[in-house]
């Protein structure tokens, strides 16, 4: 496996990583493999957060970190749609670990707390599906600290979805966190000029798209 250089970041949010972790497990030991260990609807709207994030370019034959890859289901997804990729995943919750390991035993998972692990294989892109939304007391700190690690490691680029403050009412969990596009946009714009915000998918979701320059 060939690895990036070292990155580091002062994390100062491990409360947000704790609850991440303790949600996630009790998901996982709860619902085993089903759309519902990872807090979302259907696995309709899991399909098609995943086919948003794989839009970001031509992916075949591309090296791709998960991050927060769950029960790796962008794994199954890419190999259901004849994406041949150079998968890796990597979840700070072990239950999920365990649970992605035992459903793709040929998938190279990665237990590992993504802000605070520095070796990991060279990527092209780096895409998160849902990696902060549940109710933390640092959510958008948090979400910020993972793009700006995910666009570090990333030669191409960065694709990652989070609920909308757009969401309907009937949509609004009170147990997570939704983003306001505008305030997400601007951020993304100061890692680079080369942004696309997709809110068009679904009433409840939005996805960035974030490219390096070259």
């Amino acid at each position: 496996m060939r690895l990036c250089g070292l990155i580091f970041f002062d994390l100062k949010m491990p409360r947000d990583i704790q609850i991440l972790q303790d949600f996630f497990n009790r998901q996982a030991q709860r619902h085993g493999d089903n759309v519902k260990s990872l807090a979302w609807e259907s696995d309709f709207t899991q399909r098609v957060r995943f086919l948003v994030l794989s839009e970001i370019a031509p992916l075949n034959d591309m090296r791709i970190l998960d991050v927060g890859c769950g029960k790796a289901d962008m794994y199954a997804f890419f190999n259901e749609e004849g994406i041949p990729v150079e998968y890796y995943g990597v979840d700070c919750s072990l239950e999920m670990i365990k649970l992605a390991r035992k459903i793709h035993p040929g998938a190279r998972i990665f237990y590992r707390d993504f802000l605070r692990d520095e070796q990991y294989p060279e990527i092209d892109y780096a895409i998160s599906s849902g990696v902060a939304n549940v109710l933390t007391p640092n959510n958008r700190e948090y979400i910020e600290a993972i793009i700006r690690k995910m666009f570090a490691l990333a030669k191409k680029g960065v694709a990652v979805n989070m609920l909308s403050t757009y969401a309907p009412g009937n949509k609004k969990n009170t147990g997570m966190y939704f983003y306001s596009p505008e305030y997400m946009l601007t951020f993304a714009l100061k890692l680079t000029p080369k942004v696309s915000l997709r809110h068009d998918y679904l009433p409840n979701d939005f996805t960035l798209y974030l490219y390096k320059e070259e």
